[in-house]
This record gives C-alpha cells, sequence and structure tokens, in this order.
C-alpha cells in the first residue's frame, strides 16, 4: 500500500520473492485515479446537490460487472456502515415486518430513504416491508425487488442525515439507484448460465441511439428459476427434498431519453419485476415422524384448531403438512416514470415529473382446507393414497388468498439556481398512495379486507451557501402535509377511521 500511495496514480513496481531463492523479480502494475471528488474530498455523484454532509459511496456498473453481484443487496452490504437484513432465500413474508423482508440499515438507522433515479420508491401508507417512520410518513422498500441488477449503472450511498430533502426520514442515509442510459454504439449481451436443482438464469441487455444521438434507448431482461434444493439429514443420514426452496423470478426495464438540446431532455422509464417463490418454513424431525405421532398432530390441528403442544420433541413436524403443500410468496411489480429536465445550473438540475407504482403481493400459508378433497378420510404418509392427497392440495401461482396491493402515484418538481455564492435548490411534490390487504382465515375462512388512502403535500427549499474554499453551509426547510383514511371490512361489518397531520422539519448543516 505504501508504494501505491508514493506512486501518486502512475505505474509503480511492487516485489515478488520466491520463496525457494534470495532474489527479487520487479513486475509492473497499475494503479488507477481514485473517483472524482470535489474540495471537500466528497465523492461528486447525481445527487450531489441534495447531500449537505454525511459520507457517501458510489458502486458502478464496472463494479458490479466485475464481482458478479446477482442483486442490489450483495452489492451494498460490501459497503462499511451498511447493514442488510436478508431472510435468506428468496421472497418474503409480506406484511409481517422488516425482520421477514429484505431490507437495510445504515450504521444502525432503518430510516432509510430508497430511490430510483431520484425517485422516492416506497408506499407512504404501506408496512409490508417493515415499520414506519414517526406520522407513517415512510415504509421501507425490499431492494431486490426495485430493478433488475442489469438495468444499473450506479448505486449512491449517502450515510447519516445528510439528504435536506428527505427530512428526517433520512436520518439513516439514502440509496438512490441510477439506471443505465442508452449508448451512442448500438450494443448488447446475452448471458446464460445454469446449475444443480434446476437452476437456470437467462439476461440480455441491448442499448443504442438515433444517428443524431437525440434519442438514447436501452432495454434488459431477466429470469432467474431453479427447482427445490435437497439436504442430508444427519439424525437419519439420507438425503431429502428440501420443500419450499423453488423461486421463479423475472423482470425488464425499459429507458428511453429524447435530448432537444443540452439542457432539456424527456426521460421515459419502466421497470418490472415479478416472481413466485417458495416459502421455505421448515423441514421435518424424521426421529418423531411415526404414524401414531402424525395423526395425532392432525387431529390437533383438525379437531382442535390449533398448532403444537403436542407432548414429544418434534415440534417442527407440526408446520410439515404446510411446507409440503407449497406455502409460497409472490410479488409483481410495475413503476412508470416520465421526466421532463428543463436545465441544470451548478450541478442542481430543474424538472418536472410524473410517476405511477403498482406493487402487488400475495401469501399462501399451504392448503387452507381439504375442499379438494372432499368425503374421504385424510391420509398419512403411510398409505397409498398420500401422493395423490399432496398433489390435490398442492398451491399453485393462481392462489392469492392473502395478498396486499400497493398503488401510489404523483406530481413532484425541482428547480436550481445559482446566485453568487449560495445554491438554492426548491422541490414540491404530491403523492396519492393506497394500500389494499385481503386475507381469508384459514380456520373461518371469511375474508377481512383493508383500504387505506393518503395524500401528501410536501415542500423544500435548501440553499448550499459556499462561504470559502474550506466552509460550506447549508440550511433547508422541509414542509409536509398528510390526509389519511381507512375503512376495513369483515363479515358484512365495516369500520372507518380518518387522520391529518402537518409537521415542519428544519436543519443545518455544514461540512469543513
Amino acid at each position: 500500500m505504501a508504494l501505491m500511495c508514493a506512486g501518486g496514480g502512475h505505474s509503480v513496481s511492487y516485489a515478488a520473492q520466491d520463496a525457494s531463492i534470495d532474489e527479487y523479480t520487479l513486475e509492473p502494475i497499475e494503479v488507477h485515479a481514485a473517483r472524482t471528488k470535489n474540495a471537500f474530498g466528497d465523492i461528486i455523484t447525481e445527487q450531489s446537490y441534495y447531500r449537505t454532509g454525511g459520507d457517501v459511496d458510489v458502486i458502478t456498473s464496472s463494479d458490479i460487472e466485475e464481482r458478479h453481484y446477482p442483486n442490489v443487496t450483495s452489492a451494498i452490504k460490501t459497503l462499511p456502515g451498511v447493514q442488510v437484513n436478508s431472510i435468506g432465500y428468496h421472497g418474503g413474508e409480506y406484511g409481517a415486518g422488516m425482520q421477514y423482508n429484505t431490507t437495510v440499515t445504515i450504521n444502525g438507522d432503518d430510516r432509510v430513504v430508497v430511490c430510483l433515479d431520484g425517485r422516492r420508491v416506497d408506499n407512504a401508507v404501506s408496512g409490508l416491508m417493515g415499520s414506519k417512520s414517526a406520522n407513517w410518513s415512510k415504509a421501507l422498500a425490499n431492494l431486490d425487488q426495485i430493478t433488475s441488477i442489469d438495468n444499473i449503472e450506479k448505486i449512491e450511498i449517502i450515510k447519516g442525515p445528510g439528504a435536506s430533502k428527505y427530512g428526517a426520514d433520512a436520518t439513516g442515509g439514502v440509496i438512490n439507484i441510477i439506471t443505465k442510459k442508452g449508448t451512442l454504439t448500438p450494443q448488447g449481451k446475452i448471458d446464460l448460465a445454469t446449475g444443480s436443482y434446476g437452476h437456470h438464469v437467462y439476461r440480455f441487455n441491448y442499448s443504442g441511439s438515433t444517428k443524431d444521438g437525440s434519442l438514447r434507448y436501452f432495454i434488459s431482461g431477466m429470469r432467474d428459476r431453479g427447482a427445490a434444493g435437497r439436504y442430508y439429514d444427519r439424525m437419519t443420514g439420507k438425503n431429502y427434498r428440501s420443500n419450499g426452496t423453488q423461486f421463479n423470478d423475472a423482470g425488464y426495464n425499459i429507458r428511453i431519453d429524447k435530448y432537444f438540446d443540452d439542457t432539456h431532455s424527456l426521460t421515459f422509464s419502466m421497470n418490472h419485476t415479478d416472481a413466485y417463490d417458495g416459502y421455505p418454513i421448515t423441514v421435518p424431525d424424521y426421529r418423531y415422524m411415526t404414524k401414531a405421532e402424525y395423526e395425532a398432530m392432525m387431529h390437533r390441528y383438525k379437531v382442535e384448531k390449533k398448532y403444537g403442544a403436542i407432548p414429544n420433541q418434534g415440534y417442527r413436524n407440526n408446520w410439515y403438512l404446510r411446507g409440503f403443500n407449497g406455502t409460497a410468496t409472490g410479488h409483481n411489480n410495475f413503476d412508470y416514470d416520465l421526466t421532463y429536465s428543463f436545465g441544470k445550473d451548478h450541478g442542481m438540475e430543474s424538472y418536472i415529473r410524473a410517476y405511477y407504482q403498482q406493487h402487488k403481493y400475495w401469501l399462501v400459508w399451504g392448503p387452507s382446507d381439504d375442499a379438494a378433497w372432499p368425503s374421504r378420510p385424510i391420509p398419512t404418509p403411510w398409505d397409498p393414497e398420500w401422493d395423490e392427497y399432496v398433489r390435490a392440495r398442492t398451491v399453485t401461482d393462481k392462489d392469492k388468498r392473502n395478498r396486499d396491493n400497493d398503488y401510489n402515484h404523483g406530481l413532484e418538481g425541482q428547480f436550481g439556481k445559482s446566485f453568487g455564492k449560495h445554491d438554492v435548490l426548491f422541490g414540491w411534490a404530491i403523492d396519492w398512495s393506497r394500500h389494499e390487504s385481503f386475507s381469508t382465515s384459514n380456520i373461518t375462512h371469511r375474508e377481512t379486507a383493508t383500504n387505506v388512502k393518503q395524500t401528501t403535500l410536501l415542500g423544500f427549499v435548501q440553499d448550499k451557501i459556499h462561504v470559502n474554499d474550506r466552509l460550506e453551509i447549508a440550511p433547508a426547510l422541509r414542509w409536509q402535509h398528510s390526509n389519511a383514511a381507512s375503512t376495513t371490512a369483515e363479515a358484512g361489518s365495516t369500520t372507518a377511521a380518518d387522520s391529518k397531520y402537518s409537521k415542519v422539519t428544519a436543519a443545518i448543516n455544514a461540512e469543513y
């Protein structure tokens, strides 16, 4: 490292020693220049005008390609201070909080705002991915469901409360995913891979432009699927199928940029992700999988409507049937974005944007009843009808008994102007958010429907004052008003509630 630093960005040499002889051979290595930084040592990014302090890291498309990151989670968790809470399998248990979904904390704080090309991707009234901040002002987002890794040009990570635009929502930091643009020279790539347990990966992307370069386009698509794996059980010394570990993920992305001149452009983007993934609840304890105990377990479930508490040590066998019949999760997301940019002053972009998001999720906890097995005795794994029984009750991607739908759309704008030592940034937004939840009881078979709507108005102003070459002060003010209404319907009864609030967040940051 000392030799590399001494090289000052030029070619330097290092000594490699052969352990068998006392002789050294000099070989050249190339040290590349660091990423572009400003006078304060901050890495310059596309969102630098938002940043008013806080450390920042950047992951580029070159980093992603060289290190073969399969998703956003695997890329950002390599950074110091960034922790990713991953459940270890595809999908997640929607609506059960952040411990059952892939979410992120920065320096221990989960108040992290996630953006796609500078636009927030969460839903203000949805708690599917985790708990909300004060006054329901934000919800967490599942990073791996935003866009395909092949669609990413760079990922900007601001650590700490250094983005005044987002107020207290961004106390932990901000993650901004920048998507790829079309290239002047047409180019594309196809990537095919296969592996054990039916794992197949298909990826492609293609980009280009018109002859004059005024219209550029980028498209990409992927499918990643795998069958259930197998595991070795040390207690019995046998191999078994691991139910619920199968997955089928897909996605595609389109971005079109029209450049009218150096300062005016129109951008349309569409991002889609789709998945139907197994939900691995448990594997059975075969030491206690006897016919007598299995029948006792089923009696307790079917007659007493209870789980667990069977007087043996094989508690996880209580969940075996649900996992065996295909407990699964899924999502189907569409994000649309249309942005008109009309200027950039001192790095500050001015634009107007319209957006629409539709995110649908579902969770199936195995078969709910024996409607597919009417008027027949329920078999056990030792009966000849067992395989037929399992096939009749196995869930499919058409089974969406417990489902959640998130919708939000809105308009937002931003205007930036430099006045001498002052870089003034003004922004506004209006967002309409809606969350629908439908759940069916496995016992009563009644459906509960919940609908929450919220309208949010916000505005912010920030002045980044360049006092001198060594000192920068940035006061900011953010105002937000929300008006929410909710209804819950179950078995013919309906309850309703309303709430509204306004809040002002003030901040002042300085860099020296």
